[in-house]
């Protein structure tokens, strides 16, 4: 499993949803293979940044979305087809 946060400025600039899609493309499917999202939009999080001491990542200060991508090998998977599943994934 991969994770990654995207920054609001993907979603409100001229050319950042043609290339958050331009990305997804070119990523290969297997069948199980899944990915999720939440819409956490900053909110209170980021408006607290400056008033409120805690250890939450900066990251998320400007985050709108946390996706994540899942991928799956058989039980009886090769180490050799382990280890290309995880490459795939970096």
């Amino acid at each position: 499993m991969s994770q990654t946060e995207l920054q609001d400025s993907v979603f409100v600039s001229h050319d950042g949803p043609a290339k958050l899609v331009s990305a997804w493309k070119k990523l290969e499917f297997n069948p199980g293979d899944t990915i999720t999202g939440n819409i956490v939009a900053g909110g209170a999080v980021a408006k607290n940044k400056e008033s409120v001491d805690n250890a939450i990542n900066p990251a998320w200060r400007k985050a709108a979305a946390h996706m994540y991508f899942a991928r799956y090998w058989s039980p009886n998977a090769t180490l050799a087809q382990q280890q290309d599943v995880i490459r795939k994934m970096n």
